[in-house]
């Protein structure tokens, strides 16, 4: 059966959308081929969007020119099977369930076909960005940064994502955190789960250890006393000179935890000195350490450490 086709202009009127602040969903609904659900976040360099279709058949959406050719793209198959098309003369890429591919360059004409029960995670990144992720030292991240800024088509081949990608990608969404705790966590996680799809071109020479010890250790310390502070991962790795791959790898390596959990750590130990040493209620504390909701503060308190806020009081 041949897949129907669909222009972008006449797919994008279907779609009824929302948005609050750096969050967004989408509902697609036509009355012939079915429903099609989008949720997405923007990041100050980063786009995500999970697509979930129910689809009376496979449908191809056709895109000229329309998608910004200057991104860096990560795609990841949960369920069902999406296909790629890079100018409509090339063959069609489909990505079945448990694969992801990369890529990034110019495309003036590109199409998607939707699969019928599909689950898929789409990451947007701007190129900048993305190079200033990758180590200069390292022959593999030269070549696709050097890629990346001459703007060449790239994309690589399918490649069966691991445990660990979709472990990392399904906490991008699952966290009920707030505010600025949010935004470094999902940025944290994106992070991460491009670092794992990356390690695929790494050789597997291992590198020698230790190299970042004094700056992880001094980062630890600035943290331990400005762990109120609106951090991100670009701004920490700007401060103490090392890439966001080195930062989370290297953190990992030495403390055993994330940047995130450190700091999250760190606001609920002092969210319990607060509750025992002051009169403070249990929101004022919550708000002083970064949850504008108390219940979503109580819920990391008592997994933290075992007891209710109320508990303290």
């Amino acid at each position: 059966m041949r897949i129907p086709v669909m222009s972008f202009e006449e797919f994008g009127t279907h779609f009824d959308s929302q948005r609050s602040d750096r969050f967004g969903s989408a509902d697609w609904s036509h009355p012939v081929w079915g429903h099609i659900r989008k949720r997405s976040v923007r990041l100050s360099n980063i786009r995500i969007d999970h697509t979930i279709t129910d689809l009376n058949n496979d449908l191809q959406v056709k895109y000229d020119g329309f998608l910004a050719s200057q991104a860096v793209h990560h795609c990841m198959s949960f369920a069902g099977n999406i296909g790629m098309q890079y100018g409509y003369d090339k063959d069609l890429m489909i990505m079945k369930p448990n694969q992801f591919r990369y890529s990034s360059g110019p495309r003036e004409a590109y199409g998607i076909v939707y699969g019928k029960k599909l689950s898929n995670l789409h990451i947007a990144i701007d190129p900048e960005y993305y190079v200033s992720l990758l180590d200069e030292g390292e022959d593999w991240s030269k070549q696709l940064k050097q890629r990346i800024l001459e703007r060449r088509l790239f994309i690589d081949h399918l490649a069966p994502a691991s445990s660990g990608m979709f472990s990392t990608a399904s906490q991008i969404w699952e966290n009920e955190l707030e505010g600025s705790l949010k935004k470094l966590y999902m940025e944290s996680k994106i992070v991460e789960l491009i670092a794992l799809q990356l390690a695929r071109l790494q050789p597997s020479t291992k590198p020698s250890k230790g190299r970042y010890d004094d700056v992880m250790i001094s980062l630890r310390e600035y943290l331990d006393h400005n762990f109120l502070g609106n951090h991100t991962l670009r701004s920490l790795c700007r401060q103490f000179g090392v890439n966001e791959f080195a930062l989370k790898k290297e953190f990992r390596r030495l403390f055993g935890t994330t940047v995130f959990h450190h700091i999250l750590s760190r606001r609920l130990e002092y969210a319990r000195q607060l509750l025992t040493d002051t009169d403070k209620t249990v929101r004022e504390v919550a708000l002083t350490v970064g949850y504008r909701h108390a219940n979503h503060f109580s819920a990391a308190f008592t997994k933290k450490f075992g007891l209710t806020p109320r508990m303290l009081k």
